[in-house]
């Protein structure tokens, strides 16, 4: 009987311990699956804060795209512009060089000197190889540009 009763308290005690083990397990167990419910619990409010921001953005990315295409829209009409202006400009520089023409050849046509006549280095044949009226070295500037020069 002996040998019975020792085999009864071994297994009995490996038992307890099995159950100690166990209750302990189920213990953590609880406390992590109250963890995740506390969480799942908090789920619908994250998921209806996160609905909300998306939607705030989704505003603000409309909002980033008018104001892009407004701007993208005002550019071009200032790019137009600047374009029309440059060819006024253009023109006019031509005309101007036509016009400086026209005027060193009556400059040169009312003076009584009796120099031989030459053909006059205009400024407007002048601007014709240059840049611009600004290219035009002083020394090599007819006398009106000198006397416009000196006016500055």
């Amino acid at each position: 009987m002996s040998g019975y009763f020792d085999l009864a308290l071994l297994f009995d005690s490996v038992l307890a311990v099995l159950l100690v083990v166990t209750i302990i397990y189920g213990v953590i167990l609880n406390r992590k699956l109250k963890v995740l419910r506390d969480a799942q619990a908090a789920m619908p409010g994250l998921a209806a804060e996160f609905g909300a921001a998306l939607g705030r953005a989704e505003e603000g990315l409309a909002k980033v795209r008018a104001e892009v295409q407004e701007n993208g829209q005002s550019l071009a009409r200032r790019i137009e512009a600047a374009e029309r202006l440059s060819s006024d400009l253009v023109r006019l520089e031509k005309r101007a060089a036509g016009t400086s023409d026209r005027l060193e050849m009556l400059n040169a046509a009312t003076r009584d000197d009796a120099q031989p006549a030459r053909r006059p280095v205009t400024l407007g044949r002048q601007m014709r190889g240059a840049a611009s009226a600004t290219d035009v070295p002083a020394d090599e500037a007819p006398p009106l540009v000198k006397a416009l020069r000196g006016l500055r």
